[in-house]
């Protein structure tokens, strides 16, 4: 099966450089993990994980994974942040009897496909790089016992299960266990992901995503904070693995990579940076030998072969009357705190989850997106913006009295953007009616991806208001 099957390369990855750090009494542990992934033919895999790259949460997983001889179940449930809207949800489900396989996928709902690949009965088939890691995570552990002391401990239960803790500060984690780390990442990239950094085209893809990022530009790998808790019972099979796993990827520098400079393709805008990676997880690995695949059938699933297939119609997203009242009194709110004293309320429609209200004031129609929760993200006055004179009345550094409304303004209509103060950058006018142009900034001076145009005279009412990123 081609498709990557991701918790048991994780835990396969996880428990070698969890071992690795330990006394050689952990080796039964090694053991275990090469036994799921290469000996065992009926278990159970269930868990979740959540993954941050610089402290921003770049997608949650649910997994549940069922292998049944030569049949097996493969879930996979991705959630992918976007600005101010409910995560993404994409994902697929596999399911393989003998050489049949078939395929669906959540952004393509009613449709599955077909394929073959050659049987498999077990969770991972062997591989040269998998033995290697194998082996030097036995010989790791019986070598660096002396490195550790409370960081890592065993301890058995009274019916023989046993349970191993890894609590590693920064700073603490060997260079070995580095090198491990780096290595379980290629293994784990090139069975997940199909992505071989060690590929002669590795460096020039252009645009990588943030994954490819990862392990393209990866040079090295420093563990920070972990903590892991690895579980076997008393039969010496594993059934958990859970915890968070903080490292620093660093990257290649941009002098390293002048010998590709010449291959066609070659990403000139490439940048070196490290990035902060954290995982938190939980899985849990059960029902050994008493795990069940049906043998697919797409009248189980609701699906149709693509020949039968009709993409469905977009679905319009219709409003409640509740909802419709409560978008419509969190618009005019909106436009109160932006200086609008007549408003009235026409219609919202929905879009992609966000609201577009329409109103009237009395400086014409005026346009307003709002996310499920009221925020406010846009507004837009379709009669605004009198005048195109350069206006230099307003300094660089705003007065509080100029400040202070705006800042009011934004604090009332979306607080999440905690705005502390406000940037100049451009004013115009006609010498009657003056507007000015300002970028919301946090408390650290760093930008709140808001931009606002501000009718200041002969009345003061904010006319044009973006929170950039939410499209």
């Amino acid at each position: 099966m081609k498709k990557a099957k991701i918790l048991t390369a994780v835990i396969l990855t996880l428990a070698l450089c969890l071992t690795a750090v330990a006394e050689s009494s952990l080796v039964p542990f090694i053991d275990a993990a090469e036994r799921l992934a290469f000996h065992t033919n009926n278990v159970t895999v269930t868990g979740n994980a959540e993954i941050f790259l610089d402290e921003e949460r770049i997608k949650t997983a649910e997994i549940t994974y069922v292998q049944d001889g030569e049949n097996s179940f493969w879930q996979e449930k991705l959630f992918t942040p976007r600005p101010w809207r409910k995560d993404l949800e994409s994902g697929f489900t596999v399911i393989q009897n003998g050489w049949d396989i078939y395929v669906m996928e959540a952004l393509k709902p009613g449709l599955y496909r077909e394929g073959s690949d050659a049987k498999q009965d077990t969770l991972l088939r062997r591989s040269a790089m998998a033995d290697v890691l194998l082996a030097l995570s036995r010989v790791a552990a019986d070598q660096m016992e002396p490195l550790f002391g409370s960081a890592l401990s065993v301890t058995e239960k009274e019916n023989g299960a046993k349970e191993a803790r890894l609590e590693l500060k920064d700073g603490e984690a060997p260079g070995v266990l580095n090198v491990l780390a780096n290595l379980g990442l290629r293994f784990a990239g090139r069975r997940l992901l199909g992505i071989d950094a060690e590929a002669w085209d590795a460096f020039s893809v252009q645009g990588w995503t943030q994954v490819q990022s990862i392990f393209y530009a990866t040079k090295d790998v420093r563990l920070k904070d972990c903590s892991v808790l690895a579980q076997m019972d008393e039969q010496g099979r594993l059934t958990g693995l859970s915890g968070e796993l903080s490292a620093l990827l660093v990257s290649y520098t941009a002098e390293e990579l002048e010998s590709v400079e010449d291959q066609e393709g070659y990403n000139e805008d490439y940048e070196a940076k490290d990035q902060a990676l954290t995982v938190r997880f939980h899985t849990e690995l059960s029902q050994y030998g008493e795990s069940e695949v049906k043998l697919f059938d797409p009248k189980d699933y609701g699906v149709v072969p693509p020949e039968a297939w009709q993409k469905p119609e977009p679905k319009e997203e219709t409003l409640t009357e509740e909802q419709e009242a409560a978008f419509a009194q969190a618009a005019e709110k909106a436009l109160q705190a932006a200086g609008y004293e007549s408003v009235k309320y026409l219609e919202t429609t929905m879009d992609n989850g966000w609201a577009n209200v329409r109103l009237d004031t009395e400086g014409g129609i005026c346009y307003v997106t709002l996310t499920e929760d009221g925020l406010l993200l846009d507004l837009f006055l379709e009669s605004g913006f009198e005048g195109n004179e350069e206006m230099p009345d307003f300094p660089d550094e705003l007065p509080e009295e100029i400040t202070k409304p705006i800042l009011d303004f934004l604090r009332a209509v979306n607080p999440k953007l905690n705005a502390n103060s406000l940037k100049n950058i451009g004013s115009f006018g006609d010498g009657t009616i003056s507007y000015l142009e300002v970028i919301g900034l946090t408390e650290e001076g760093e930008e709140t991806g808001t931009t606002l145009c501000v009718r200041m005279t002969p009345n003061w009412r904010v006319e044009d208001y973006a929170c950039m990123g939410h499209g």
